[in-house]
């Protein structure tokens, strides 16, 4: 019986031999314990430097933090706002002394 952690990658390989341009994935790392998280991060990081674009929709973000570009939050079915990587990880120094980030969308 395969464990969460290798279903996960049987999924992503089997995904990789088809060589798609986008990877769409929908909370890949629930289920998952640290060492398999970073390793789905591993295999994010092969696929873009393939060239393939990687569209995640996550609630657990921090084993993102070295291959995410862009974060975007979604209220109502609408982008509420949007951060490039760089501000989205400042935004947890933000809150630490001044509450809550404003959700101001970053500059495009």
């Amino acid at each position: 019986e395969l464990s969460g952690g290798q279903m996960q990658s049987v999924a992503f390989a089997s995904a990789w031999a088809c060589k798609p341009s986008v990877y769409v994935l929908d909370e890949p790392s629930s289920n998952l314990d640290p060492p398999s998280m970073e390793k789905l991060a591993s295999f994010i990081s092969k696929a873009k430097s393939s060239g393939s674009a990687v569209i995640i929709a996550e609630h657990r973000l921090s084993y993102l933090a070295s291959v995410a570009d862009r974060y975007l939050l979604f209220e109502g079915g609408s982008v509420a706002a949007e951060w490039d990587a760089q501000r989205f990880l400042g935004l947890s120094e933000s809150l630490a002394g001044s509450g809550p980030p404003s959700r101001r969308s970053s500059p495009t």
